[in-house]
């Protein structure tokens, strides 16, 4: 046998027993988003905007486009079991956030109900 040749057991995954995941209301929280940032009349308004991503919206836009045509893991999705994945606004707003201010998986959970980071 060569040496770094184990197989690992493997993580996760649907199994028969295995407690069903939590409802994180993604699409509820993907509409206050949109609703708070995103619409045509949002609630907060450019300078809000700013001070809060600490960029004008149209630089996030082209960030936004930029990784999602760059890594697919951003574009919204199904998973198997049917269920829609976080929206592209809900991953890019996550990973600016976490990169800016840094901190905790919960913190993020807390705020944009985006749970484990993996």
């Amino acid at each position: 046998e060569r040496k770094g040749t184990q197989t690992k057991k493997k993580r996760g995954g649907s199994h028969p027993g295995k407690r069903p995941n939590k409802n994180r209301n993604r699409v509820l929280y993907h509409e206050l988003l949109m609703g708070d940032y995103f619409v045509a009349n949002p609630i907060y308004d450019s300078k809000d905007f700013r001070r809060r991503f600490r960029m004008r919206r149209e630089l996030f836009d082209r960030i936004l486009n930029a990784v999602v045509e760059y890594d697919p893991y951003f574009k919204c999705g199904v998973d198997c079991c049917g269920v829609k994945s976080f929206s592209t606004h809900q991953k890019i707003t996550c990973a600016l956030r976490y990169m800016a201010y840094g901190g905790s998986a919960d913190q993020l959970d807390e705020n944009l109900r985006f749970g484990n980071l993996q």
